[in-house]
C-alpha cells in the first residue's frame, strides 16, 4: 500500500513539473522590467525602455534574461550594449552577458575600440585575457596605443602580456611615439609566435576529433 501512494505522489509530482515548464517556463521568477517575447521583439524599444528605468532594476532584468529568452539572450546583449546611451546599461549587459560564458570576441573588441566609458573599455581589455583571445591581440596593443585614458592603455598592455606570456617595460602616460614604439614589439613577438599558435590550434582540433 504504501509503495502504491509513493508510485501516485511521483506520478502527481511529474505531471505537475511537466505543467510547471509548459506555462510557466521561468519558474515563477519576475523580472522588474518586462522580457517576454513581445517585450524584445522591437530591441530599439527595449534599449529605450532600459536607459529609462532605474539601474537596480536594469541590472536584475538583464541577469535574468537568459531564462525569459534562452534563444536570443546574445542577440539582445549585443543591441544593448552597442544602442544604449547609458553606461551602468551597456555595464550589467556586459558583465550579465560575461556571467554566461557565451560573450562573443567581437562585441568584446567592439566595446575596447568604440565604448565612451573607459571603466567599460577595461573590462573589455580583461575579457580579452581571460578568453585567451589570441587574434584579438591587435585590437589591444591598438588600444595600448592609442587610447586617450592611461589607465585603458595599462590595461591592454597587462592583457596583452597574460595572453602572450611576456612583459615589456611599458610607461602608459608616455608620448605616443613611445607607446607606439613599445606595442611594436609586442606585435613583432605575436607575429613571430602566430605560426606555432595556428600549429597548436590545429593539433587541439585534430585532438577532438
Amino acid at each position: 500500500m504504501n509503495r502504491r501512494w509513493v508510485l501516485i505522489f511521483l506520478c502527481v509530482a511529474v505531471s505537475v513539473a511537466l505543467l510547471t515548464r509548459a506555462f510557466w517556463p521561468t519558474g515563477g521568477v519576475q523580472s522588474p522590467i518586462p522580457l517576454d517575447d513581445e517585450a524584445v521583439a522591437d530591441l530599439g524599444r527595449f534599449v529605450s525602455e532600459l536607459d529609462a528605468a532605474p539601474s537596480e532594476d536594469v541590472r536584475v532584468a538583464l541577469g535574468l534574461l537568459p531564462r525569459f529568452q534562452p534563444d536570443r539572450f546574445g542577440e539582445i546583449y549585443k543591441a544593448v550594449i552597442e544602442r544604449s546611451q547609458k553606461t551602468p546599461v551597456r555595464e550589467a549587459a556586459f558583465v550579465s552577458w560575461r556571467k554566461t560564458g557565451e560573450l562573443d570576441i567581437e562585441t568584446v573588441t567592439g566595446v575596447l575600440r568604440n565604448d565612451a566609458e573607459p571603466s567599460l573599455r577595461i573590462q573589455a581589455a580583461r575579457e580579452v585575457a581571460r578568453q585567451k583571445a589570441w587574434k584579438a591581440v591587435p585590437k589591444l596593443l591598438e588600444a595600448m596605443e592609442k587610447d586617450d585614458q592611461p589607465r585603458v592603455r595599462l590595461v591592454a598592455q597587462q592583457s596583452t602580456g597574460k595572453i602572450l606570456g611576456i612583459e615589456f617595460d611599458f610607461d602608459p602616460a608616455a608620448g605616443e611615439a613611445e607607446r607606439k614604439a613599445v606595442a611594436k614589439r609586442y606585435h613583432d613577438y605575436w607575429a613571430a609566435m602566430e605560426w606555432y599558435h595556428k600549429a597548436e590550434e590545429r593539433l587541439n582540433e585534430k585532438a577532438k576529433s
